[in-house]
């Protein structure tokens, strides 16, 4: 979502070490998930998904060209600052952070909607979006080799626009992803053909002008039936050992579109802690077409820890039954009480999950802040539903549409506001600790309200709105 305070400069630190690795980062903290974008070789920047313009961090890897970052910003004085610093020993400087080049703009939006949309996606139209990206910022071997997974879905697409009608939307950027594949090679008199005809296509009929918008909204909630349903921390079944008690997925933890996602306020893991045995069965619906045997679900793992410390107390492999995924864990002594359980995929170092108090606190704002952003970026979408021959009828329906996408996202951002407040005021100022950590979570509210704020200037995000956003899911895929 682009705002009104999308291109203001952040101030940050800028560090070049004795070996020429350089790194900046602003005390700026991301509103929504942050997105790590590769824009050359040992060269990335970070960017809050909700602006993708405005740079958090940046890094360049020892011996690495700094050319690279800046091209990406557009300022090429930002790389020869980096080459004149280097060899000089350390050095700590204060300098702005710099704001991304419009193809590496939409690069950064590519990769926030890949990482962070949570319900079930079209595979074809995200990959159409990633390589038309890649295209844009001058990546031409990744993009033809995305183009040549995505080639039947993009044929697909465009017969469907021009033979079912489609939004002007759908076929601008149909037409915009066919004239990059021509460029990156994956050309011929189909290609030609086709592109030739979406410039005549048709707008979709009023009539199913609400249905499309619904059946993209539906997509969210498909296949979403969770095993998570809070039941309370009692005795079940009138078993007196047998304890039932939920928990929420850290979203940062584990990759997207795996567990099935029915929104923040839903808890996707069911914990059944078993007093005898001192064991907790940790369960999990998969997501609506995730296959099984896929390397994204054999590399899930379940971690018990204690509520209060966040120590890791137990970990185990998720192994897969029916549509779920479950593991069963030690206790280790603590009561069912004390236990809450999270997943995490390899690679997630166990002293980096958010087990404390704190971090189970961040990580919910996490799945708030998501929501709030997925609504936000769904109100926009309603937008492109709408050909300028629509009637006013359907026009008011699909106003009435994003005004109540835009009621969501205030509501879930608001949520997200109001626990980092109440962490805070829990916390108090007794240590220099508890100081370090609220500046973090004061820094982190400011970014909440100012998306809160900002929700009313979502217009300018239409450029990034992206094919995955406006294509339903395959069905065969579900």
């Amino acid at each position: 979502m682009t705002t009104v305070h999308e291109h203001v400069p952040v101030p940050g630190v800028l560090t070049v070490d004795v070996d020429g690795a350089a790194e900046w980062w602003s005390a700026r903290v991301a509103a929504v998930g942050l997105v790590e974008v590769v824009v050359g070789d040992s060269c990335t920047v970070r960017v809050d998904s909700s602006r993708p313009a405005v740079v958090l961090g940046w890094t360049v890897g020892a011996g690495a060209d700094p050319d690279p970052l800046g091209r990406a910003v557009a300022n090429m004085a930002l790389a020869e600052l980096i080459t004149s610093l280097r060899g000089n020993g350390k050095s700590v400087q204060i300098v702005d952070g710099p704001v991304l080049a419009e193809p590496f703009e939409h690069l950064a939006a590519v990769t926030a909607v890949a990482r962070w949309t949570l319900r079930p996606v079209n595979a074809g139209a995200l990959l159409l979006d990633r390589a038309v990206a890649a295209e844009m910022v001058g990546n031409r071997g990744e993009a033809w080799r995305l183009f040549s997974y995505a080639e039947d879905a993009l044929l697909d697409f465009a017969e469907m626009c021009l033979q079912k009608g489609g939004s002007s939307a759908i076929g601008d950027r149909l037409v915009a992803a066919l004239a990059a594949a021509q460029t990156c090679g994956l050309d011929g008199p189909y290609i030609d053909g086709l592109l030739a005809q979406l410039e005549q296509w048709s707008p979709i009929a009023d009539a199913d002008l609400v249905k499309a918008f619904s059946d993209w909204r539906n997509a969210e909630v498909v296949g979403a039936v969770g095993a998570a349903t809070d039941m309370g921390n009692g005795p079940s079944g009138g078993d007196p050992d047998l304890f039932v008690t939920t928990s929420y997925l850290d979203i940062e933890a584990i990759p997207p579109r795996v567990i099935a996602w029915e929104g923040a306020a839903k808890p996707e893991l069911l914990i059944e802690y078993h007093r005898a045995q001192d064991r907790a069965i940790v369960t999990a619906s998969l997501a609506a077409g995730v296959d099984a045997v896929s390397q994204e679900v054999r590399q899930l793992f379940a971690y018990l820890c204690d509520k209060e410390t966040g120590r890791v107390v137990a970990t185990a492999p998720m192994t897969v039954t029916g549509g779920s995924v479950s593991a069963n864990l030690p206790g280790m002594g603590l009561t069912v009480d004390q236990l809450y359980a999270g997943l995490f995929k390899t690679g997630v170092r166990i002293e980096s999950l958010r087990t404390d108090p704190v971090g189970r606190c961040l990580a919910e704002v996490d799945r708030h802040m998501v929501d709030a952003w997925g609504h936000a970026r769904s109100a926009v979408a309603v937008g492109f539903t709408l050909p300028p021959t629509a009637y006013d009828a359907k026009r008011r329906v699909a106003m009435r549409t994003r005004a109540t996408q835009l009621r969501m996202a205030q509501t879930a951002a608001q949520n997200a506001s109001t626990l980092l407040t109440r962490e805070i005021e829990a916390r108090g100022d007794s240590d220099a600790d508890s100081e370090a950590v609220n500046a973090l979570l004061r820094a982190r509210l400011d970014a909440v309200e100012e998306f809160v704020e900002d929700l009313g200037n979502f217009a300018a995000a239409q450029g990034h709105l992206l094919l995955t956003e406006l294509i339903a899911p395959d069905p065969d895929d579900e």
